[in-house]
């Protein structure tokens, strides 16, 4: 008989608490889960874990700092003969440069610190290994619950054009490509389509953002004589007015700005 495999009995824990119906594999699960004690006892885990964690809040995991009584504890034992502390006195009696010595280490003896401690070593271990165990699974849930949620996560949405506009010459107002802005996942970006081959000469062809006011614009980058292209810009542009996408002729010399011979024009919605 073949088992579920750990993400298939994340899933089977969770069928039915979306909305959505169980898929026909979960119901193969579901049904699998009812049949067998070990697949069932795995999926009860996967719930109790879940559970555990939906239920605890910042409260509860905020960190208490130890009373003071618990210091002084540690400081007296730490002070105390018994202990071995860097803060324990010399013998009564005798100077520290005539404190007795023993050739050889004398034969530890267990005193009755010792055995508390050991007592509370062996109480502890089998608490630790719950604990160790505990943790391990989960991890395991949570691991594959962060798995389970990328895998179902939506897919990042697609770019979306926010504005639009036909590209003319400015002569003839005859039709020569368009210009888009687009929101992507990581900004604005302003595509433009030249749909006819422009001619730059001995040039080339740069895209310029022009304001409303027809005096202030930015060059926006340089552009092939036709096909697409999208350059990066920033939503403060067109919300201050840049809104007039221009396409001019540039000269390869020393002036970097707009030569005043623009091929197409088109004016963004506001």
């Amino acid at each position: 008989m073949r088992h579920p495999d750990d993400s298939e009995l994340v899933d089977a824990a969770f069928a039915g608490t979306s909305p959505s119906d169980p898929s026909d594999a979960e119901r193969v699960t579901l049904a699998h889960v009812a049949e067998c004690d070990r697949c069932r006892a795995t999926v009860d885990d996967v719930r109790r874990v879940a559970d555990l964690l939906r239920d605890t809040t910042a409260e509860d995991a905020r960190w208490l700092p130890s009373p003071d009584t618990v210091w002084a504890a540690v400081a007296a034992r730490l002070d105390s003969p018994a202990s071995g502390g860097v803060g324990g006195d010399p013998e009564p009696g005798l100077p520290p440069a005539t404190r007795p010595t023993s050739p050889t280490p004398p034969t530890p003896t267990r005193t009755q610190p010792d055995e508390l401690a050991a007592r509370r070593e062996r109480t502890r271990s089998p608490r630790l290994v719950g604990w160790a165990a505990g943790i391990a699974a989960a991890g395991l849930v949570i691991g594959l619950l962060t798995g389970r949620a990328l895998w179902r996560e939506p897919a990042q949405t697609a770019p979306t054009t926010v504005a639009q506009v036909t590209l003319d010459t400015l002569d003839t107002r005859q039709r020569g490509g368009e210009a888009s802005v687009v929101r992507t996942r990581t900004g604005v970006d302003l595509t433009v389509d030249t749909t006819t081959p422009l001619d730059a000469g001995d040039g080339y062809l740069e895209v310029w953002l022009i304001n409303r006011d027809l005096k202030r614009m930015v060059s926006v980058g340089v552009l092939r004589g036709e096909g697409t292209a999208s350059f990066p810009i920033t939503q403060s542009l067109i919300d201050q007015g840049y809104t007039v996408v221009d396409i001019s002729k540039e000269h390869f010399d020393d002036q970097p700005a707009h030569s005043g011979d623009s091929l197409l024009r088109g004016s963004l919605p506001a």
